[in-house]
């Protein structure tokens, strides 16, 4: 590219008329933003500001001037884009976001106007010239903070993480079609989608430009000075955030040449794409922030203080699905749900799948949309979605944080609101995945309208029973006459029911002859003789079955990609909901070639791969964290089984792949989330090889190896029960397949004796431990690594029963043969060394605790290094001797390090983050400092509750020690409170006979007696 000839199209940014500006008080601003999302844009310099303010419309139609106000220290500029609200504001200066006030200023502009959503347009520099030109956008996947780095010699590797933009912002700029910003001769400027790095420093020669780009940001696209401090300056306030810029130069000596031009183009380019993404009404997912429309409300109730007048409430909730715009029939239905309102009775559809209860329901909510003053769809297909949508509502509502409170406050939230307001409709779809439905409705005088769907006919749900059958005949006509009106295809009478009676005027089998009619214009002739074709393949089963088969054989048979039908046949065996695309990603090696090439390749070729079964109706699709998930009907996937068979390749491929791809490795918000969503399909695919695969060994081993993964994430997130009978599930194919003298049975062994030893039956943890050592000591010898881990494990059980003298003797087994056979500078070998320092500590023997917690220190510095969490562990075992010896300046010093590290390591909400915190608090309690202990035991709360949830035993652990604080300040209520909260957990998780449990019913006795009895 000629630099000499910069220039952009007639069509551009830069040619738009100079906007105008009018002057108007914050209070009558706000007043016009509860009813629209509001983003928030931030410049730093004139040229992109001058850019930006091209591109903004006057926020109504009767006005032609962008507003500006002066509510703080910063100036605010506040139109539209397409129909999204715009307020914008620039920094002082180029950079000075980044450290110098601005981050401040920033925090002004969001609590002034609580946006949904931030983005940082404007200029950045490109990192190679070759393959790129001034003005093309880079839009930001990650920003990296480059200054945050540790130098070695070919490299530059990240002592932080890089934050990710918002999902939604993301996707929408990832995925905006028909966006065109003409640069010089025509050329389009081209979306540059990846790392941004970010810095004070000035970036201004090429040497110290290319030492920025190596390492683990080899791949990024371009950098500038401030969207690292955008970053820090808005997330903690919202989670949807992106940094898009145009590159205007390369970091390098050449920046004056054509400064201004280039600033114009590249500021003028990034705009464009902007303005192209709110045009296109693509920012909808992004949930309005209730503080916006809290205070608005607040505003107008000051306004309308002592005139007599009732506020009127800002706006409604409705989070309903798309409208079925072919919806068709189901008058009876419908009106049938109205009675039962008008009678006051909830309302429950009931019915096979494939019976469109879900769209009965939401079209009923639709007509009705102008009767309720809140309505709200409610995932009920399992518990978490029925919280998370609850959680979502109240948030809505006023109930600050409420993602990160426990569930039962927002529950009796919800229940209060139930009861203190009226002119609402609450649909719970597919409440059968709810076993207690009941807990969560609301009560029998609330002044409010209830719809269920379910399959559950048998349900025990009080109100209005509605049964869904198929379609009647002239609800299938219209069915597809609405369904086909925008094709050329014609619809007759007799065709339409000819074709309607054949395929059992079931909704889903229309609605998927229908895509494929549609898809391919073949008239209802045409697919009827397809259908009479294959129709011949019919089941012996029932005719709703059949229906289905004979549909999805012809939609499928439709599908031109190999890999398309590839991934249908395996998604055909996993659970039918939720299938994470990413659980086939990860174990792609045992994917079908061609499946494996197409999927996991290429991101377009995925989306071409999705969309085409998605074209038949064959899946739904949606995201969570920009991470496909796949359905499939359940009638459907359960006919494909049968016509493909129970033990064909298909279900070998969905056993392999999920055992390649299922893992969980460590205990944080990413890998319990991860975790919980493949878990279904892990077992689904495991019950089904366990029960087919008889008597072929690799097979069943493939088996036994998801129980036991499913079982070890289970026993991490406290789900012991479930956790021992998946372990006993993997131990009976494993004594089948390989006997009992295998070392892999051993290790399922070990398995079960950690579980028993998390439920506090030591006996039982000792029975399964010497199960597993026989086998250890005969097949790999009394000096094997692994079986020093069975003899560390023996001895851990000791401890925990308090027989010092025997849990020291088994360390000592261990520490013999792991000095021997791996060193004494192995971290197994450290890991011994901290264990037997731990015996010292208990029994009081500091000196010798302090000592082996040295050596151990001493080899995770040396071969781990000093930012390790290991090393971290040992920081915290050090402060607690220090603490033990009431030396709390020193305690405090080793936690706050063992912090440091696990902040900077694993990041603020891992639970090792989160016993860091707890020790800091202990250390505060112990010194009497109780409102700092309190805040730390928050803290770790906060992080307990997110990662293992409000039933795990380690957040039980949690509510004691919070308990232990207002129980040392004399407020006995508030101790009897928490302490009953963990004692909840500790019954229903551990069991009464549990020593945790033991020492919270001590605790409640005495805190209840002093309040009882007061001195």
């Amino acid at each position: 590219m000629d630099d000499s000839q910069l220039a952009t199209d007639q069509n551009s940014i830069s040619a738009l008329v100079e906007p105008k500006y009018t002057t108007m008080i914050i209070e009558k601003v706000r007043s016009l933003l509860p009813d629209t999302r509001l983003i928030l844009f931030v410049t730093a310099t004139n040229i992109e500001t001058e850019c930006l303010h091209k591109a903004i419309k006057a926020f109504t139609s009767d006005d032609n001037e962008i507003i500006q106000c002066m509510p703080d220290n910063n100036t605010y500029f506040i139109g539209r884009i397409g129909k999204y609200g715009v307020v914008h504001f620039q920094c002082d200066e180029q950079g000075s976001i980044a450290k110098r006030g601005a981050i401040t200023t920033t925090g002004d502009a969001l609590n002034t106007w609580h946006p949904d959503a931030a983005i940082m347009v404007g200029i950045a520099f490109g990192k190679d010239k070759k393959k790129h030109q001034i003005g093309d956008v880079l839009v930001s996947k990650t920003v990296f903070n480059y200054e945050d780095v540790k130098v070695e010699k070919d490299k530059v590797t990240p002592r932080s993480s890089a934050p990710e933009s918002g999902t939604v912002l993301f996707n929408r700029f990832k995925n905006i079609q028909g966006w065109e910003c003409m640069l010089e001769n025509g050329k389009p400027a081209h979306r540059r989608i990846g790392m941004m790095i970010s810095g004070e420093k000035l970036v201004s020669y090429e040497a110290f430009k290319q030492g920025l780009f190596t390492g683990n940001t080899e791949e990024a696209v371009g950098g500038d000075k401030e969207s690292f401090g955008f970053h820090s300056a808005v997330s903690s306030h919202l989670s949807e955030w992106i940094v898009v810029k145009g590159i205007s130069d390369w970091g390098d000596s050449n920046k004056g040449y054509q400064k201004d031009e280039r600033q114009h183009i590249a500021a003028s380019s990034a705009v464009s794409l902007c303005q192209k993404v709110l045009e296109s009404s693509g920012l909808d997912r992004i949930h309005r922030n209730p503080d916006r429309v809290a205070a608005a409300l607040a505003h107008a109730e000051v306004e309308t203080a002592g005139s007599g007048q009732k506020t009127s409430e800002v706006g409604t909730y409705k989070n309903l699905p798309d409208r079925n715009l072919y919806f068709a029939g189901r008058k009876l239905e419908l009106e049938q749900i109205e009675a039962a309102f008008t009678d006051g009775q909830r309302a429950v559809l009931t019915g096979n799948g494939g019976y469109g209860k879900t769209q009965i329901a939401l079209e009923y909510a639709y007509q009705h949309l102008g009767d309720y003053q809140h309505i709200w769809w409610v995932n009920a297909e399992s518990e978490l979605s029925l919280q998370n949508d609850y959680r979502e509502f109240a948030q809505y509502n006023g109930l600050s944080s409420s993602f990160n409170e426990e569930f039962d406050q927002v529950l009796r939230f919800m229940k209060r609101w139930f009861a203190e307001n009226s002119g609402w409709l609450f649909v719970y779809d597919n409440a059968e995945g709810v076993k207690k439905l009941e807990v969560y409705l609301p009560g029998g005088t609330a002044k409010g309208c209830v719809l269920v769907t379910t399959r559950d006919t048998r349900h025990k749900i009080p109100g209005k029973t509605i049964s869904t059958d198929v379609f009647m005949p002239d609800e299938s006509r219209a069915f597809l006459k609405e369904r086909l009106t925008e094709s050329s295809v014609e619809v007759t009478d007799n065709e339409a029911n000819q074709l309607a009676d054949l395929l059992g005027h079931l909704p889903l089998a229309l609605e998927q002859a229908a895509a494929y009619i549609y898809r391919h214009q073949r008239s209802l002739v045409e697919y009827i003789n397809l259908f009479q074709k294959h129709g011949v393949r019919v089941l012996k089963g029932t005719e709703d079955e059949e229906t289905v088969l004979t549909t999805w054989s012809i939609s499928f048979g439709a599908i031109e990609s190999v890999a398309a039908k590839q991934l249908f046949n395996v998604c055909a065996y996993l659970a039918p909901d939720d299938i994470p695309l990413n659980l086939l990603i990860d174990g792609r090696e045992e994917l079908p070639e061609k499946l494996q090439s197409e999927l996991c390749s290429d991101e377009f070729l995925q989306d071409e791969l999705l969309d085409e079964l998605r074209h038949y109706s064959l899946i739904s699709l949606k995201r969570e964290n920009n991470d496909p998930l796949i359905s499939i009907h359940r009638l459907v996937q359960q006919v494909v089984r049968k016509e493909l068979g129970a033990g064909s390749e298909w279900l070998e491929f969905a056993l392999n792949t999920s055992n390649a791809g299922y893992t969980y490795e460590t205990v944080d918000v990413e890998s319990a989330s991860s975790f919980r969503l493949q878990l279904p399909h892990a077992l689904e695919v495991a019950e089904q090889a366990e029960d087919v695969f008889t008597g072929e060994d690799n097979r069943r081993f493939e088996a036994a190896s998801l129980f036991m993964k499913a079982g070890y994430g289970l026993h991490n997130q406290g789900d012991y029960p479930k956790a021992l009978e998946l372990h006993q599930k993997a131990l009976a194919i494993k004594e089948e397949v390989l006997g009992d003298r295998h070392p892999s049975t051993a290790m399922t062994y070990s398995n079960i004796a950690a579980v028993y030893h998390a439920q506090g039956d030591y006996p039982k943890a000792l029975e399964w431990n010497q199960k597993a050592l026989a086998i250890k000591e005969e097949v790999l010898g009394d000096r094997h690594p692994d079986t020093a881990t069975t003899y560390n494990n023996i001895a851990v059980v000791y401890h925990d029963q308090g027989d010092y003298p025997k849990a020291q003797e088994w360390y000592m087994r261990a520490l013999v043969i792991n000095e021997e056979v791996l060193g004494d500078r192995h971290p197994d070998t450290a890991k011994t060394y901290n264990n037997i320092a731990t015996v010292y500590f208990t029994q009081g023997d500091y000196p010798k605790a302090l000592e082996w917690y040295q050596k151990a220190l001493a080899i995770y510095e040396d071969v781990l290094g000093d930012r390790h969490p290991d090393t971290a562990t040992i920081h915290n075992n050090i402060a607690s001797v220090y603490r033990a010896r009431g030396d709390y300046p020193k305690a405090l010093e080793w936690f706050v390090k063992a912090l440091a590290i696990n902040e900077e390591v694993l990041g603020d909400r891992h639970p090792s983050t989160a016993m860091s915190y707890n020790n800091i608090a202990a250390a505060y309690h112990a010194q009497g400092d109780y409102p700092e202990a309190l805040e730390w035991f928050e803290k770790a709360l906060a992080i307990y509750e997110e990662v293992l949830g409000d039933q795990h035993p380690d957040t039980a652990t949690i509510y004691n020690n919070i308990a232990s604080v207002y129980r040392a300040q004399g407020d006995y209520p508030k101790a009897l409170e928490w302490y009953e909260k963990a004692q909840v957990i500790n019954l229903e998780v551990l069991g009464p006979d549990h020593p945790h449990t033991q020492i919270t019913k001590v605790s409640i006795e005495s805190v209840r007696r002093k309040i009882s009895s007061p001195e």
